[in-house]
């Protein structure tokens, strides 16, 4: 069976497009912050940047941070990717002498919030997670299935999907992985592991729509333990806590998938397939809904609001 390139993904809570509202119209309709607090030892080589920027991406904001303070941009530190049409506050580290830690960067949109001396550099996913405040506007629709889908994932969480974001634009990552993996190009590729993370995120989309396609939905919720999915690589796989036979059958319809992931290198890991979001807090402001929540690293704000509602086509970005 040849390997889909955009699953569709299965939603639990939400059959139709009954509600529709608009998504980042501005930058700061989708405002996130990373929530961490280091214990800084306030010496050694790294200079950390606490850092709001405003429609820029997290990369670029790393280039024109390592040519300011005139470092290889190889060496910046950053937890996580932030959206560039958001206002996003997160940290950046850099390997700057204490004699040029106050330089004033003029980078567009970006402005800097704390500075902090360090001993490490900072690494990926080293934040606990990020704290959203989302406007959504221009609501139209039926408020009452509104507040009974907001309702439930309070209650029960949402599936687990990886975002749109993880596959590129318009899927292309997945499309450039599949190729490069067949003319046997993709190890030693520049961007190898971002090829390989959409793959394996294909590969687990596809089991959690499957489950949810079967109608499983409620007893993933109440499982115990909580229920996880494949995140695919070498060595055998690991157990399912439910729906074993369903997902043998899925990872072998794409056996291919699993062949390049297994000699890309990657091990087998799992992944929760319910993600709980006990802090979402809502409220409607005219035609605005505003949505205020909080989740770990590797979940996707723009995952919960598809089981809410339907996203207009986005103004920006």
């Amino acid at each position: 069976m040849s390997t889909p390139l955009s699953p569709d993904r299965r939603l639990a809570y939400r059959d139709s497009d009954d509600l529709f509202a608009s998504l980042k119209l501005h930058p700061e309709d989708f405002v996130v912050e990373e929530l961490w607090q280091p214990e800084f030892s306030r010496e050694g080589e790294h200079l950390y940047l606490f850092i709001e920027k405003t429609g820029q991406n997290t990369h670029w904001v790393a280039e024109q941070l390592a040519r300011a303070f005139g470092v290889s941009v190889k060496a910046v530190g950053f937890s996580g990717l932030k959206d560039r049409q958001s206002v996003s506050r997160q940290w950046f580290s850099l390997p700057v002498p204490a004699d040029r830690a106050q330089i004033e960067p003029d980078i567009e949109g970006v402005c800097i919030l704390q500075r902090h001396r360090h001993s490490q550099k900072l690494r990926r996913g080293t934040h606990a997670g990020n704290h959203f405040e989302i406007r959504l506007r221009d609501l139209q629709g039926a408020r009452d299935q509104l507040e009974e889908r907001l309702g439930l994932i309070q209650q029960q969480g949402f599936p687990n999907y990886f975002g749109s974001q993880r596959f590129g634009h318009n899927g292309n990552n997945l499309r450039s992985a599949m190729q490069l993996a067949r003319r046997r190009k993709l190890v030693g590729h520049p961007k190898r592991g971002i090829y390989l993370s959409a793959l394996r995120s294909q590969l687990f989309n596809l089991v959690l729509a499957e489950h949810i396609e079967a109608g499983n939905w409620s007893q993933i919720v109440s499982a115990n333990p909580p229920a996880t999915g494949p995140m695919w690589g070498r060595g055998r796989p690991l157990g399912a806590e439910f729906g074993d036979a369903l997902e043998n059958r899925v990872t072998g319809e794409n056996a291919e998938l699993c062949d390049i992931l297994e000699h890309g290198g990657l091990s087998q890991e799992r992944r929760l397939l319910v993600q709980r979001c006990e802090d979402l807090d809502y409220r409607i402001e005219q035609d605005d809904l505003l949505l205020d929540f909080s989740l770990p690293p590797g979940s996707y704000a723009t995952v919960l609001i598809d089981e809410i509602l339907a996203v207009r086509a986005q103004s920006i970005g």
